[in-house]
C-alpha cells in the first residue's frame, strides 16, 4: 500500500522539479473561432509543465501547441499539415468523443525547418468550461507525452516500446504535479482524478468498481509493451499510483535513467528490477492492492 507520506515525497520531488526549471516558450496558436477563456486556462498551465521537464529539454528548438474546438477542424488539420504532424489528426472515432469526454488531444514530435520540435494539441468541445482537474491537466499532459516521443527519438527508441502503465503514469503524475502549488493541491486533485476515473465507457467504469486485487494484477500483467496502435482503458487510471510509487522510493532522475537505459536495451524490466529492487510482479501486487481500495469510489 502507498502511505500519505509516500505520497508527498513523490509529490516534493516532482515540485522540486518544477521550482529549480525554468519556464520555457511554447508556441500558441488557437483556431479563431474557439473560445479564448478556454484557451487562456490553459496556456497558463503550460509554464509549470515546461519547468518539470526543463532539464530533459532546454536545448530544444520550439514547442509548438494547437488549440481547437470541434467546429473549427479544418483550421487544425492546415495547421498540423504545415508542421508535418498530420499523421496525427484524430480520426472521426476520436472526434466524436468529444461531445462525452469533452476533450481529446495528443503530442509528439516533427521535423520543422529541418529541425525537431515537441508539438501537441487539443480539441475542446465549444459548450465546455475548462475546470475540473481532468480537464485542465491534460494539456500538460499532452506536453508530457510530446517529452517522451522526443528523448525516446533522439536515443533511437519509440516512446510507445514501454509499459503503456508508465508512458500515462509518467505524464499523468508531471501533469497533476504542474497544477498543484502546494501538497494539499496536489493531494485534493490525485482524489478527484481517482474518482472520476479517465477510463472509457460508464460499463467499464461500474465493472471495476467491483475488482478485486486478483484482478488488477491480473490487469496490470496485460498492460501492452510495446502499446504503439493498442487502445489503452485502464492504463490512465493505473499509471499515476505506479508512477508515484516509484518517484517515492528512487525519485525522478533515476527513472530517468531506466527511461534512457530502456532505450540502449529495450528490457525495461530488468532496469526496473535493477533501480526498484523489486521484482515487477511484487510490485504489480503491491500496487494492485491499492488500486482495488482505490477503484471502489469511483464516480461518488
Amino acid at each position: 500500500m502507498i502511505l500519505m507520506s509516500d505520497i508527498l515525497k513523490a509529490y516534493n520531488d516532482g515540485r522540486s522539479l518544477v521550482s529549480d526549471g525554468v519556464s520555457l516558450n511554447v508556441l500558441c496558436e488557437k483556431a479563431p473561432d474557439a473560445d479564448n477563456i478556454n484557451f487562456l486556462k490553459i496556456k497558463n498551465s503550460l509554464s509549470e509543465i515546461s519547468k518539470y521537464w526543463y532539464n530533459e529539454i532546454k536545448h530544444i528548438d520550439c514547442i509548438y501547441f494547437l488549440y481547437s474546438d470541434e467546429n473549427s477542424l479544418p483550421w487544425l488539420e492546415q495547421k498540423m499539415k504545415k508542421l508535418n504532424f498530420y499523421d496525427a489528426f484524430p480520426t472521426q472515432e476520436r472526434i466524436s468523443q468529444i461531445k462525452i469526454q469533452g476533450t481529446t488531444g495528443g503530442g509528439g514530435i516533427s521535423w520543422v525547418n529541418e529541425k525537431l520540435n515537441l508539438i501537441f494539441w487539443q480539441i475542446v468541445n465549444s459548450k465546455s468550461e475548462i475546470k475540473n482537474t481532468g480537464e485542465i491537466k491534460t494539456a500538460p499532459h499532452l506536453y508530457s507525452h510530446s517529452v517522451q516521443s522526443y528523448l525516446a527519438n533522439i536515443n533511437g527508441y519509440k516512446s510507445t516500446n514501454f509499459p503503456a502503465w508508465f508512458i500515462e503514469g509518467q505524464s499523468d503524475f508531471s501533469s497533476l504535479v504542474s497544477i498543484s502549488n502546494t501538497p494539499k493541491e496536489y493531494i485534493q486533485n490525485r482524489i478527484n482524478f481517482f474518482k472520476t476515473a479517465y477510463i472509457p465507457g460508464e460499463q467499464t467504469r461500474n465493472e471495476i468498481k467491483l475488482w478485486k486485487t486478483n484482478d488488477w494484477v491480473k490487469n496490470l500483467k496485460s498492460s501492452p509493451m510495446p502499446f504503439d496502435g493498442i487502445p489503452l482503458i485502464y492504463e490512465y487510471y493505473t499509471g499515476l499510483l505506479l508512477y508515484e510509487k516509484m518517484m517515492s522510493k528512487i525519485g525522478h532522475f533515476e527513472i530517468m535513467n531506466i527511461f534512457y537505459k530502456t532505450c540502449k536495451n529495450s528490457n525495461f524490466y530488468n532496469n526496473f528490477t535493477e533501480k526498484m529492487n523489486i521484482k515487477i510482479e511484487d510490485f504489480y501486487l503491491d500496487c494492485a492492492q491499492e488500486l482495488a481500495e482505490l477503484s471502489k469510489n469511483i464516480g461518488f
